[in-house]
C-alpha cells in the first residue's frame, strides 16, 4: 500500500539541486514522475538501439521554467486523442488540425504579422482565395486568387473605400450620405480621344437577352471635355445628345406639348403657341 509520498523510484547522483550536477529522478506512489535538475527531460531515442542523439525527442523544462517538446529528427510530431490524429507538425513548422480551431473570450482573434494571409484552399483547381491586409503603414485588406498579393479582386482601404477588379452584382444599391452621396465612374486610360466612351450606365432586358438602353458620357474634344449621350432600342441606337455646350440633338422626331414657355427670366410669363 503505497502512498503518494512514498517513492517506488529513487536515483540520485549525489549532487546539490543547486548544482549543475544536481539531478534526481523520483517516480511517487501515485505515479508521478519528477526530475529535478536545471534542465530536466524525458528523452526518447528514435534510432531503436536505445542511444540518444539527433533523431531523439525530448519533453521537459529548461532552467528557464520554458516547457516544451522537441523532435530533434527531420520528421513530423503528431498529437492525438480518442486515439486519433489531432494536430500535425511538420518538419517545416506547418500545423494542421484534424477539427475545428475555437477562440474563446471577448478578445479571442487571430493575428497575422505583416502581410500574411489566410488562405481558403481549393484543391480542385489550385486557385484558392486569400485574404490579407496589403497595406503597409494604413489597413487595406485584399482579396484575391492565387499567390497572397497577386490577382487582387477587392481592396477595402481604411478610409471605407472599396475597389473591385470585375463587375458588381447586386439586387438593389442603396447610397446614403449626409453631404449627397455620388456614384463616380473613372476612366483611367490617360490618351482619350474625341468620342470615346468615358463611362457609361448600361440597361440590360432579360427579355431580350442583351442591353436596351444607355446614357454614355463621351469625349469630345482631344482634352476629353465630353457631352452625355443616351441610347434606346434593341440596337442601342443613339436617341439624343447634350453635347458639352449644353447644345440638344434630338434624332428622332420632338413631341411637344401646346405651349412652349420661354422664361430667361423667371418672373417673365412669356411663351410660345401652337
Amino acid at each position: 500500500d503505497w502512498d503518494a509520498a512514498d517513492y517506488l523510484i529513487y536515483a540520485s547522483n549525489g549532487g546539490t539541486s543547486t548544482s549543475s550536477l544536481g539531478y534526481e529522478f523520483i517516480v511517487t506512489g501515485n505515479g508521478q514522475i519528477h526530475l529535478t535538475s536545471s534542465d530536466a527531460y524525458i528523452e526518447c531515442a528514435g534510432s531503436g538501439d536505445n542511444t540518444p542523439g539527433t533523431d531523439s525527442a525530448l519533453f521537459g523544462q529548461n532552467s528557464a521554467s520554458v516547457a516544451y517538446a522537441w523532435n530533434r529528427a527531420n520528421a513530423n510530431m503528431l498529437f492525438g486523442t480518442n486515439n486519433t490524429q489531432a494536430l500535425k507538425l511538420d518538419t517545416s513548422q506547418n500545423a494542421t488540425f484534424a477539427g475545428e480551431i475555437t477562440l474563446n473570450g471577448t478578445d479571442g482573434h487571430i493575428n497575422l504579422d505583416g502581410n500574411n494571409a489566410v488562405i481558403f484552399d481549393n484543391s480542385n483547381d489550385n486557385n484558392p482565395w486569400y485574404i490579407r491586409n496589403g497595406g503597409s503603414n494604413a489597413a487595406t485588406l485584399q482579396m484575391g486568387t492565387g499567390t497572397p498579393g497577386a490577382n487582387i479582386k477587392l481592396t477595402l482601404e481604411g478610409s471605407g473605400n472599396a475597389t473591385f477588379a470585375g463587375s458588381v452584382s447586386a439586387v438593389g444599391l442603396n447610397l446614403s450620405s449626409a453631404t449627397g452621396p455620388i456614384i463616380t465612374l473613372t476612366d483611367t486610360d490617360a490618351s482619350i480621344g474625341v468620342d470615346s466612351i468615358i463611362g457609361h450606365i448600361a440597361f440590360v432586358g432579360t427579355e431580350i437577352g442583351s442591353e436596351t438602353s444607355r446614357i454614355a458620357s463621351v469625349s469630345e474634344t482631344a482634352g476629353g471635355e465630353a457631352g452625355l449621350r443616351f441610347y434606346t432600342g434593341a440596337s442601342v441606337t443613339q436617341a439624343l445628345q447634350l453635347d458639352k455646350d449644353q447644345n440638344a440633338t434630338f434624332a428622332g422626331t420632338l413631341t411637344i406639348p401646346s405651349y412652349i414657355y420661354h422664361q430667361s427670366d423667371p418672373s417673365d410669363d412669356t411663351y410660345f403657341g401652337f
